[in-house]
């Protein structure tokens, strides 16, 4: 289904009296409890999207693995290696069975993202800065200490080198920390400069909003994506999170969440969802390490 068709389709059910009264008006969101209350059924249907414990215990093994592969097996000067995206925001869903996952993109695959953030010492700046292909350079090196890692195979992917597993990949992009907050890291589309990004501020807002709507943000934004990821993967990933966090401005309950988070849909038509935020506008002058 194309974006247009689904906001055609969320503008007529938003339309209908009584959306909240029949639940397949929500296009299969509790398909599975369409006969219980509507309460039973957000509470069943988010208990069933929950990744199981083998599966957090296996993804945080696995980027426990590559962080210290990184650490003992690399020569950058590293300050730290920190965790971003869905997978440190806790708004990530249970991935698909391995089987299933044959009948969809990569994207469905389990996604860790992480920052190697580089000290500023003279060797960094002389090998990955000071150079017109530094962020390159930093994603070859990178990928070259990662080569070989168990049962993995591994390629650059800008912005970032991804390691990847059956059902689960993790990023990792080398990062300067940014002069005025944030930071560096290789663009997506400029050679081989560097673009500003500050994913943890995302953590930031999504966060407080957490705790401002009494802890349902997140759990909201696990069911989006679940829909999303039934409705053929329509939007981004982070699309799905912004929305989410703009419909929780007048938002007493999950329900009212829900139909605030179509009603954006409609409103924004694809206008801003399909361009993550995350990644920034090319500006040279304003790019520069803390140091």
């Amino acid at each position: 289904m194309t974006l247009t068709a689904l906001v055609e389709e969320i503008r007529f059910c938003l339309d209908t009296e009584g959306y909240l009264s029949e639940s397949d008006l929500y296009f299969g969101l509790f398909r599975q409890s369409q006969k219980n209350p509507l309460d039973e059924a957000i509470s069943k249907f988010k208990s069933s999207i929950e990744p199981s414990d083998r599966q957090v215990t296996t993804v945080s093994n696995r980027q426990e693995g590559v962080r210290d592969r990184i650490l003992t097996n690399s020569n950058f000067d590293i300050e730290r290696i920190v965790l971003h995206g869905s997978y440190a925001r806790d708004t990530q869903i249970k991935p698909l069975p391995d089987t299933a996952l044959l009948f969809y993109h990569e994207k469905e695959f389990v996604d860790v993202d992480s920052l190697l953030i580089l000290e500023n010492t003279q060797k960094n700046f002389e090998k990955y800065w000071y150079v017109s292909d530094g962020g390159t350079k930093a994603l070859n090196d990178l990928r070259m200490s990662l080569e070989g890692y168990q049962g993995t195979s591994i390629k650059v992917d800008r912005p970032a080198v991804s390691v990847n597993w059956v059902g689960m990949k993790m990023e990792i992009s080398p990062a300067f920390n940014a002069k005025g907050g944030g930071f560096l890291i290789p663009s997506r589309t400029h050679g081989g400069n560097w673009i500003h990004t500050d994913p943890l501020k995302d953590a930031e807002v999504l966060t407080n909003a957490n705790k401002a709507r009494k802890g349902e943000v997140k759990p909201l934004t696990k069911m989006m994506k679940s829909w999303n990821r039934n409705m053929g993967d329509v939007l981004e990933s982070f699309a799905v999170e912004t929305s989410v966090y703009h419909s929780t401005n007048d938002f007493s309950n999950i329900p009212d969440g829900i139909h605030n988070f179509f009603e954006n849909i409609v409103q924004w038509n694809g206008k801003s969802l399909n361009t993550p935020s995350r990644i920034g506008v090319f500006k040279p002058e304003l790019i520069h390490p803390n140091i």
